[in-house]
């Protein structure tokens, strides 16, 4: 909605997280525009079903107005809220917090991020297959890597990497990064199909699922270690280097 209301200036997107009593974690997300604005009438009635700031807005922008009342009742799932305040041809700011657990696997990543490798030397020249179906997760976690100093080459599906690490006339590769989430051959096939036919490389899943119960199903499948996503370019750094690490000892 920023975006799409402000045909110049700015949108911005602050968060933050503040630790409280009993293990909880209070999370606040502020968005800010410095868009077209409404009255004091108009932010009443936003939070309502089917409810925009004014006609015009529905004929010159769309929607249905399902959105923030959708986001509110979500938010206060959460045990939090969504709040807006604005002013006409200044802008507007939504803001929404919620209190949620800290996540175990999320704290396990941190720590390995957080052991004080040396990155640039422990990933310079390293051999590193991505296997990735979305481009934009392409580019990033090869970006993320070159400036690592270390080689990327990208496969776009399971069944690309299997074909590609099984060919004799093939590269050879340190590690490989697996989304676990692909058309054609997903990232848990192409996994298992990879160590039955012998090959030792290092496999690092990449999940959108963070639950422990997740992270056991990537293992059984033969991955070595999983990251995360949205991906933290810190935690996936220390991840590769300490399995390419292990990787040049087994070559050694």
């Amino acid at each position: 909605n920023a975006v799409k209301f402000t045909t110049s200036g700015s949108v911005t997107v602050s968060a933050s997280c503040t630790p409280e009593a009993g293990g909880q974690n209070l999370v606040r997300i502020d968005v800010s525009d410095t868009g077209i604005g409404m009255t004091s009438e108009e932010t009443g009635m936003l939070f309502q079903p089917f409810s925009q700031a004014d006609a015009s807005t529905t004929r010159r922008f769309g929607g249905t107005g399902l959105g923030l009342a959708i986001s509110r009742r979500l938010a206060r799932l959460l045990n939090g809220d969504i709040e807006v305040t604005s002013v006409v041809g200044a802008g507007t700011t939504f803001t929404f917090w919620f209190r949620a657990a800290q996540h175990s696997g999320a704290s396990a990543e941190a720590d390995r991020a957080s052991e004080g490798i040396a990155l640039p030397d422990a990933l310079r020249g390293a051999r590193i297959l991505l296997v990735e179906d979305g481009p934009d997760n392409q580019r990033l976690i090869s970006h993320f890597l070159t400036k690592a100093a270390a080689i990327v080459k990208v496969a776009e599906n399971g069944l690309v990497a299997v074909e590609s690490i099984t060919d004799p006339r093939g590269e050879a590769f340190d590690l490989i990064l697996m989304d676990m989430q692909m058309p054609i051959m997903d990232g848990y096939t192409a996994t298992a199909t990879l160590r039955k036919r012998g090959v030792t490389i290092p496999i690092i899943a990449l999940t959108a699922h963070a639950m422990s119960s997740d992270r056991d199903v990537c293992l059984n499948a033969g991955c070595d270690d999983y990251c995360t996503k949205p991906i933290n370019r810190a935690t996936l750094l220390a991840i590769c280097a300490k399995w390419v690490g292990k990787s040049a000892s087994l070559r050694t």
